[in-house]
């Protein structure tokens, strides 16, 4: 049985059968149902290793079944939605414009396609080392200037820093909401803040070799139109909805996640 407590999450009308048609067509531009399921995808693949490290055991099929309501489709969908519900039409037009475009239906396409490809730790690997060499052998490429200038148009080092510092955070409340941790706020404050270093690191090593993957096959033009698009208004408030929608998925999941693992603790059903 599931408790009232996660009901609020598992069972919210999902807000993109309501939400309007230009908005759906952005959202299927930039191709986020996607990358809602790579989320899903890793964070189910991860639980075998969060079982280990949380339980000091395998999964049960309990948790494996628990942890599939918590990577809900449908639930984590309407949390990006509704990041993206933030934009003003006229936002959401010029989007689409870009979006819908050959230059942008490509640069959508190949960056899914080196998301997928990162997902595979060898790839990882590789393109990390691919990043680094780039970065030691070519300091002036113009490309690495491109990739320069859309990491801090959008501050895509810090957004996803704080991303997963928040996230983090909110597990770690979730494992307290079910007694599973007895820490005061302060400690679990200075417990997160304690892994920013670590995080920030792996972060901008990450992000470098991923946008490095995933522009390479681009005509330096393309990269240098993609990157002024991230400099305007619309560019802007589009990436802060996109961040505020996969934030809000993290931290409902993280949340829920600790719930999970504190119940599993205690030996207790959902």
């Amino acid at each position: 049985m599931i408790r009232p407590v996660l009901v609020a999450l598992f069972f919210l009308l999902p807000t993109w059968l309501h939400a309007d048609a230009n908005l759906v067509r952005l959202y299927n531009a930039l191709q986020l149902d996607a990358y809602v399921q790579i989320s899903q995808s890793e964070g189910l693949a991860d639980v075998d290793v969060l079982s280990q490290d949380m339980l000091g055991r395998p999964p049960s099929a309990r948790l494996n079944d628990q942890m599939s309501a918590v990577y809900d489709f449908d639930r984590m969908k309407n949390a990006v939605m509704a990041g993206l519900d933030s934009l003003s039409p006229d936002q959401i037009a010029q989007s689409l414009l870009f979006f819908e475009s050959e230059i942008g239906t490509r640069i959508v396409d190949l960056e899914l396609s080196a998301r997928k490809a990162i997902s595979d730790d060898a790839i990882e690997a590789a393109a990390r080392e691919s990043w680094r060499a780039t970065k030691v052998d070519t300091t002036s490429d113009e490309l690495l200037e491109h990739i320069a200038d859309i990491t801090t148009s959008t501050d895509l080092v810090n957004s996803n820093v704080s991303g997963a510092l928040n996230s983090n955070l909110r597990f770690y409340q979730g494992m307290v909401s079910r007694d599973g941790l007895d820490l005061p706020e302060d400690q679990i404050l200075t417990l997160v803040w304690a892994q920013e270093p670590d995080i920030r690191n792996d972060t901008t090593e990450w992000l470098g070799a991923y946008m490095l993957m995933a522009y390479a096959p681009l005509d330096l033009a393309d990269v240098e139109i993609y990157a002024e698009l991230w400099r305007t208004e619309t560019g802007g408030a589009l990436n802060a909805a996109i961040f505020a929608g996969f934030n809000k998925m993290y931290n409902e999941i993280s949340y829920a996640t600790g719930q999970v693992i504190a119940l599993n603790m205690a030996g207790q059903d959902l």
